[in-house]
């Protein structure tokens, strides 16, 4: 059994998938497999796949297809629950990975037991490959920091695409998994809350940006509504495990959640009844739920523009 299992999903994704799965071929690290789960694609996804993996003479690359669509949060999912390696990183369908990826992941994994979650740095590429946002405020160090329970840091800081798992803890966590939570969010947080959640600061990914990939993007009233909504059944799902698990600190994660728990009823209110009065209080007594500035000024403008 390899060690190292790469997790994909994909849909309809024949415009990018060649270059992602010559991406992982290219890698130089030689043992790990490719667990690839379709969901019932209509285009010529699965066809791009089987060629590949046949004119490349991948054993060790596996391809189910889905009896049903599932939808990409429980696909991610149950790829967890049948994966059987070590260590498992959650691969998107139209990234490209810079040929280090997995080798220095891992071996970052296998010299710290304590990792549960391990996060990489990626820069944004176009539909044609170009860089297009190399994230200047993201570091390209090599270091290596721990990501602390806070308010702010319970917003999901990276994309799941660049996280590498301990595989035993991810198919536990599986088992809990909340209906409808998307995958990276979830493992953000309950690595978060069991304090073993990292950061390596590394570009290894080009994160893909086009039409296809900007579909959760809030666009009424009505759709943050129903964002925060799901948010708040998180919130009262987390103070579930945390009676079953042992988050550490305690007391800490107990603060986080009665905080985020008020910001996200207070949210809820602003949009659900256009009370805007109540901006202003939300972003100064909550001013530390936010990742930047920035984010609060897009909250203002939501409460505003969003119909």
């Amino acid at each position: 059994m390899n060690d190292v299992e790469v997790l994909m999903t994909t849909y309809n994704g024949e415009k990018y998938i060649y270059d992602q799965l010559d991406s992982l071929l290219k890698q130089n690290y030689d043992f790990f497999s490719v667990s690839i789960y379709d969901d019932g694609s209509t285009d010529k996804t699965v066809s791009i796949i089987k060629s590949f993996i046949k004119e490349n003479n991948l054993s060790n690359w596996k391809l189910t297809k889905n009896i049903h669509n599932k939808g990409w949060k429980k696909n991610f999912i149950d790829a967890v629950r049948f994966s059987k390696a070590r260590f498992l990183l959650f691969c998107d369908q139209d990234d490209i990975w810079y040929e280090n990826h997995i080798n220095e992941m891992t071996e970052i994994m296998k010299d710290n037991n304590d990792i549960k979650v391990l996060c990489s740095n990626y820069e944004i590429i176009s539909f044609s490959n170009t860089v297009i946002d190399k994230k200047k405020y993201f570091k390209n160090d090599s270091t290596l920091n721990k990501i602390k329970v806070s308010e702010s840091n319970f917003n999901v800081l990276r994309p799941g695409c660049s996280y590498c798992l301990d595989g035993d803890f991810a198919r536990i966590q599986a088992l809990d998994w909340l209906s409808g939570c998307p995958h990276d969010q979830y493992f953000w947080i309950l690595s978060l809350f069991n304090d073993s959640l990292y950061l390596y600061n590394k570009v290894l990914m080009g994160y893909r940006r086009h039409d296809s990939n900007n579909s959760g993007l809030i666009k009424t009233r009505k759709e943050m509504v129903i964002r925060l909504e799901q948010d708040l059944n998180l919130i009262k799902y987390l103070y579930e495990l945390k009676s079953r698990q042992n988050f550490f600190p305690n007391n800490t994660v107990e603060q986080v959640l009665r905080k985020q728990e008020k910001f996200i009823e207070l949210k809820l209110d602003i949009y659900r009844r256009k009370n805007l009065r109540k901006i202003i209080p939300l972003i100064f007594k909550y001013q530390k739920c936010y990742i930047s500035w920035k984010h609060m000024v897009l909250e203002v403008k939501n409460c505003f523009l969003l119909n």
